[in-house]
């Protein structure tokens, strides 16, 4: 995961709130083959969020100035069925 966006999203990972979703990371310097990844990854860190085995939305935060707000938000829409109204701390 990229250094500079880490101490942002781990947090997620840890936090009560999202118990209920799984995290994993790809570093892609390691793994042969990154062309499993969807088509539609374009540019990285992008966070895949998949619901019921299907993906349902493409985070790409590589101009993102608040990584962590744009995941939060994500996350809402895609396992909550809301909009995030809260500012995320892990800005």
């Amino acid at each position: 995961m990229c250094k500079l966006v880490e101490p942002k999203i781990l947090p997620f990972a840890r936090d009560v709130e999202y118990d209920d979703i799984e995290f994993y990371t790809i570093d892609v310097e390691r793994v042969d083959d990154v062309a499993l990844l969807p088509e539609e990854v374009s540019s990285l860190p992008s966070f895949l969020l998949y619901s019921g085995g299907e993906l349902q939305e493409i985070v790409s935060i590589v101009s993102d100035k608040r990584p962590g707000r744009a995941l939060a938000k994500a996350i809402s829409r895609v396992y909550y069925g809301k909009q995030a109204t809260t500012a995320s701390s892990r800005d």
